[in-house]
């Protein structure tokens, strides 16, 4: 009875590693895909929203993955993954435009470029400090 035992716990420990190392590689691809893609996805300003919906496809189908075979669901996987990284930028470029247009509170001033704010910085070195945080 032991050996049964020892038998199927290293069947499920080789399994579950198996998993582990696909999704830990579905990470890297999300990662970097998301790294790289990212100067493209900033220079769509507020059109990046669109790749925030890019994942939703690869829902939809992941529902079927119990029909597909096996290299094609691993296909499926890794694109899904890539779309994800696709998604996080496209939710930081929004992020960013969104505080771009609300963190200024002395937009109403005369001379945005020269006004100080309450820190003394300008205005101006504020909107570089935020441009650079987020790209």
């Amino acid at each position: 009875m032991n050996t049964t035992v020892q038998t199927v716990d290293e069947g499920l420990r080789q399994y579950l590693v198996s998993v582990y190392n696909k999704m830990t590689a579905a990470l890297v691809v999300s990662a970097t895909t998301a790294w790289i893609a990212q100067p493209f996805v900033a220079s769509l300003g507020s059109w990046a929203i669109v790749l925030a919906f890019l994942p939703l496809p690869f829902v939809i189908v992941l529902q079927f993955m119990d029909k597909m075979s096996e290299a094609v669901a691993h296909l499926v996987f890794y694109t899904y993954a890539a779309a994800t990284g696709q998604d996080h930028n496209a939710r930081q470029v929004r992020s960013c435009l969104h505080a771009k247009r609300s963190s200024d509170p002395c937009v109403s001033s005369s001379d945005p470029v020269t006004s100080k704010s309450g820190d003394g910085r300008t205005i101006a070195n504020r909107r570089a400090d935020l441009h650079r945080s987020c790209f």
